[in-house]
Protein backbone atom coordinates (compact mmCIF):
# COMPACT_ATOMS: atom_id res chain seq x y z
CA UNK A 1 0.00 0.00 0.00
CA UNK A 2 1.27 3.50 -0.77
CA UNK A 3 2.64 6.00 1.67
CA UNK A 4 -0.07 8.61 2.29
CA UNK A 5 1.69 11.57 0.64
CA UNK A 6 2.57 9.63 -2.50
CA UNK A 7 -0.91 8.14 -2.75
CA UNK A 8 -2.40 11.63 -2.44
CA UNK A 9 -0.23 12.83 -5.33
CA UNK A 10 -1.30 9.87 -7.47
CA UNK A 11 -4.96 10.42 -6.69
CA UNK A 12 -4.74 14.10 -7.59
CA UNK A 13 -3.91 13.13 -11.19
CA UNK A 14 -6.93 10.87 -11.73
CA UNK A 15 -9.20 13.42 -13.35
CA UNK A 16 -6.40 14.66 -15.62
CA UNK A 17 -5.56 11.12 -16.69
CA UNK A 18 -9.20 10.37 -17.49
CA UNK A 19 -9.63 13.58 -19.46
CA UNK A 20 -6.39 13.23 -21.38
CA UNK A 21 -6.59 9.57 -22.31
CA UNK A 22 -10.32 8.85 -22.32
CA UNK A 23 -9.94 6.48 -19.39
CA UNK A 24 -7.31 4.00 -18.28
CA UNK A 25 -6.01 1.93 -15.41
CA UNK A 26 -4.07 3.17 -12.41
CA UNK A 27 -2.43 0.68 -10.08
CA UNK A 28 -1.14 2.46 -7.00
CA UNK A 29 1.19 -0.35 -6.02
CA UNK A 30 2.63 -0.71 -9.51
CA UNK A 31 3.46 2.99 -9.89
CA UNK A 32 5.93 3.10 -7.01
CA UNK A 33 6.89 -0.48 -6.10
CA UNK A 34 9.68 0.56 -3.74
CA UNK A 35 7.43 2.36 -1.28
CA UNK A 36 6.93 0.18 1.84
CA UNK A 37 3.41 -0.81 2.78
CA UNK A 38 1.68 1.18 5.47
CA UNK A 39 1.34 -0.92 8.66
CA UNK A 40 -2.18 -2.23 9.22
CA UNK A 41 -4.24 -0.68 12.01
CA UNK A 42 -5.30 -3.49 14.33
CA UNK A 43 -8.29 -1.54 15.59
CA UNK A 44 -9.94 -1.70 12.15
CA UNK A 45 -8.61 -5.07 11.03
CA UNK A 46 -10.15 -6.85 13.98
CA UNK A 47 -13.79 -6.04 13.12
CA UNK A 48 -13.26 -6.67 9.39
CA UNK A 49 -11.65 -10.04 10.02
CA UNK A 50 -14.55 -10.95 12.28
CA UNK A 51 -17.02 -10.00 9.53
CA UNK A 52 -15.16 -12.16 6.99
CA UNK A 53 -15.07 -15.11 9.40
CA UNK A 54 -18.78 -14.66 10.08
CA UNK A 55 -19.69 -14.80 6.37
CA UNK A 56 -17.86 -18.10 5.96
CA UNK A 57 -20.55 -19.78 8.11
CA UNK A 58 -23.51 -18.32 6.18
CA UNK A 59 -25.38 -20.88 3.98
CA UNK A 60 -25.43 -20.57 0.19
CA UNK A 61 -28.77 -19.09 -1.07
CA UNK A 62 -30.57 -21.13 -3.75
CA UNK A 63 -34.18 -19.83 -3.93
CA UNK A 64 -35.11 -16.92 -6.20
CA UNK A 65 -36.39 -13.76 -4.55
CA UNK A 66 -37.65 -10.31 -5.52
CA UNK A 67 -38.76 -7.89 -2.83
CA UNK A 68 -40.02 -4.32 -2.55
CA UNK A 69 -39.74 -3.24 1.06
CA UNK A 70 -40.52 -0.22 3.18
CA UNK A 71 -37.93 -0.36 5.96
CA UNK A 72 -39.49 1.66 8.79
CA UNK A 73 -36.40 1.07 10.92
CA UNK A 74 -33.88 1.75 8.11
CA UNK A 75 -32.07 4.54 9.92
CA UNK A 76 -31.32 2.24 12.85
CA UNK A 77 -30.53 -0.97 10.90
CA UNK A 78 -27.05 -1.90 9.67
CA UNK A 79 -26.09 -4.05 6.67
CA UNK A 80 -22.87 -6.07 6.80
CA UNK A 81 -21.22 -6.69 3.43
CA UNK A 82 -18.36 -8.91 2.30
CA UNK A 83 -16.69 -7.96 -0.99
CA UNK A 84 -19.51 -6.02 -2.69
CA UNK A 85 -19.40 -3.42 -5.47
CA UNK A 86 -21.21 -0.28 -4.35
CA UNK A 87 -22.41 2.97 -5.93
CA UNK A 88 -24.10 5.90 -4.23
CA UNK A 89 -25.52 9.07 -5.75
CA UNK A 90 -23.48 12.14 -4.78
CA UNK A 91 -20.46 9.96 -3.95
CA UNK A 92 -17.83 12.07 -5.72
CA UNK A 93 -15.69 12.80 -2.69
CA UNK A 94 -14.37 10.20 -0.26
CA UNK A 95 -11.62 9.82 2.32
CA UNK A 96 -9.60 6.65 1.77
CA UNK A 97 -6.60 5.75 3.94
CA UNK A 98 -6.63 9.30 5.27
CA UNK A 99 -6.48 10.88 1.78
CA UNK A 100 -9.34 12.90 0.35
CA UNK A 101 -10.24 11.73 -3.18
CA UNK A 102 -12.38 14.00 -5.35
CA UNK A 103 -13.86 13.31 -8.77
CA UNK A 104 -16.12 14.98 -11.32
CA UNK A 105 -18.24 11.81 -11.59
CA UNK A 106 -19.74 9.21 -9.27
CA UNK A 107 -17.44 6.59 -7.79
CA UNK A 108 -17.92 2.82 -7.84
CA UNK A 109 -16.34 1.19 -4.81
CA UNK A 110 -15.13 -2.38 -5.44
CA UNK A 111 -14.72 -5.20 -2.95
CA UNK A 112 -16.31 -3.32 -0.05
CA UNK A 113 -16.07 -5.24 3.22
CA UNK A 114 -17.65 -3.65 6.24
CA UNK A 115 -20.82 -1.98 7.45
CA UNK A 116 -23.38 0.24 5.75
CA UNK A 117 -26.06 2.26 7.49
CA UNK A 118 -28.48 3.86 5.02
CA UNK A 119 -29.75 6.58 7.31
CA UNK A 120 -30.48 10.22 6.50
CA UNK A 121 -26.72 10.42 6.25
CA UNK A 122 -25.40 7.14 4.86
CA UNK A 123 -22.39 5.73 6.70
CA UNK A 124 -19.77 3.42 5.17
CA UNK A 125 -17.11 1.87 7.37
CA UNK A 126 -14.66 -0.81 6.26
CA UNK A 127 -12.25 -1.54 3.43
CA UNK A 128 -12.35 -1.53 -0.37
CA UNK A 129 -10.11 -3.30 -2.89
CA UNK A 130 -10.32 -0.41 -5.36
CA UNK A 131 -12.58 2.08 -7.07
CA UNK A 132 -13.55 3.35 -10.52
CA UNK A 133 -14.16 7.01 -11.25
CA UNK A 134 -13.86 9.32 -14.26
CA UNK A 135 -13.07 6.28 -16.41
CA UNK A 136 -10.02 5.40 -14.28
CA UNK A 137 -9.53 2.22 -12.26
CA UNK A 138 -7.73 2.68 -8.96
CA UNK A 139 -6.47 -0.57 -7.43
CA UNK A 140 -5.29 -1.12 -3.86
CA UNK A 141 -6.76 -1.89 -0.45
CA UNK A 142 -7.97 1.24 1.30
CA UNK A 143 -9.75 1.90 4.58
CA UNK A 144 -12.81 4.12 4.44
CA UNK A 145 -15.05 5.68 7.06
CA UNK A 146 -17.42 7.99 5.24
CA UNK A 147 -20.63 9.81 6.10
CA UNK A 148 -22.62 11.29 3.22
CA UNK A 149 -26.06 12.23 1.99
CA UNK A 150 -27.22 9.93 -0.80
CA UNK A 151 -30.59 9.61 -2.51
CA UNK A 152 -29.82 6.19 -4.03
CA UNK A 153 -27.41 3.38 -3.13
CA UNK A 154 -26.82 0.35 -5.33
CA UNK A 155 -25.00 -2.80 -4.25
CA UNK A 156 -24.06 -5.31 -6.97
CA UNK A 157 -23.24 -9.00 -6.68
CA UNK A 158 -23.83 -9.06 -2.95
CA UNK A 159 -22.44 -12.32 -1.59
CA UNK A 160 -24.28 -14.53 0.88
CA UNK A 161 -25.32 -11.89 3.38
CA UNK A 162 -27.73 -12.05 6.32
CA UNK A 163 -30.26 -9.20 6.35
CA UNK A 164 -32.40 -8.32 9.35
CA UNK A 165 -34.69 -5.31 9.72
CA UNK A 166 -36.69 -4.48 12.82
CA UNK A 167 -39.78 -2.95 11.16
CA UNK A 168 -40.79 -3.74 7.58
CA UNK A 169 -43.74 -3.42 5.19
CA UNK A 170 -43.91 -4.40 1.51
CA UNK A 171 -44.03 -7.49 -0.70
CA UNK A 172 -41.92 -10.54 -1.50
CA UNK A 173 -42.19 -12.79 -4.55
CA UNK A 174 -40.39 -15.87 -5.88
CA UNK A 175 -40.95 -18.68 -8.37
CA UNK A 176 -43.38 -20.43 -6.03
CA UNK A 177 -44.45 -17.90 -3.40
CA UNK A 178 -45.84 -14.38 -3.02
CA UNK A 179 -46.83 -12.38 0.02
CA UNK A 180 -47.70 -8.76 0.69
CA UNK A 181 -47.30 -7.20 4.10
CA UNK A 182 -50.41 -5.03 3.94
CA UNK A 183 -50.67 -3.60 7.44
CA UNK A 184 -48.61 -3.19 10.54
CA UNK A 185 -44.86 -3.69 10.61
CA UNK A 186 -42.83 -6.65 11.80
CA UNK A 187 -39.23 -7.75 11.71
CA UNK A 188 -37.90 -9.33 8.51
CA UNK A 189 -35.08 -11.85 8.65
CA UNK A 190 -33.17 -13.28 5.67
CA UNK A 191 -30.52 -15.66 6.93
CA UNK A 192 -28.60 -15.49 3.64
CA UNK A 193 -29.13 -13.33 0.54
CA UNK A 194 -27.08 -12.86 -2.61
CA UNK A 195 -27.81 -10.65 -5.62
CA UNK A 196 -28.43 -6.93 -6.02
CA UNK A 197 -29.77 -4.41 -3.52
CA UNK A 198 -31.03 -0.90 -4.26
CA UNK A 199 -31.81 1.49 -1.41
CA UNK A 200 -33.56 4.87 -1.41
CA UNK A 201 -32.76 6.24 2.07
CA UNK A 202 -35.02 9.29 1.93
CA UNK A 203 -38.23 7.25 1.60
CA UNK A 204 -36.79 4.18 3.36
CA UNK A 205 -37.40 1.90 0.38
CA UNK A 206 -35.31 -1.15 -0.53
CA UNK A 207 -35.43 -3.48 -3.54
CA UNK A 208 -33.90 -6.96 -3.50
CA UNK A 209 -33.30 -9.09 -6.59
CA UNK A 210 -31.45 -12.35 -6.16
CA UNK A 211 -31.58 -15.54 -4.13
CA UNK A 212 -32.27 -16.38 -0.51
CA UNK A 213 -31.77 -19.41 1.72
CA UNK A 214 -34.55 -18.65 4.23
CA UNK A 215 -36.83 -15.69 4.85
CA UNK A 216 -39.15 -15.15 7.81
CA UNK A 217 -41.67 -12.41 8.56
CA UNK A 218 -44.08 -12.96 11.40
CA UNK A 219 -45.89 -16.23 10.68
CA UNK A 220 -44.73 -16.25 7.04
CA UNK A 221 -41.60 -18.17 6.11
CA UNK A 222 -39.97 -19.11 2.82
CA UNK A 223 -37.08 -21.49 2.23
CA UNK A 224 -35.33 -24.14 4.26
Amino acid sequence: MLDGKILAAVLATLTAVAAGTGGGSVDTQGLVPDVPETPEVSGLNGPIEKITSFFNSVPEPERSLEAELKIISMYEDTIKLDGTSLEASNLTDIKADGNRIKSDSYMTLRGFKGKLNAGQNTTLEGKISGMTTSGVNLTGKMKINERMHSEKIRMFNVKKTPLKFAEVQGSVSSNDAFTRFRSGSRSLNLNSFKGNITVYPENKTMYLDGKVDKLSYGNFSYGS
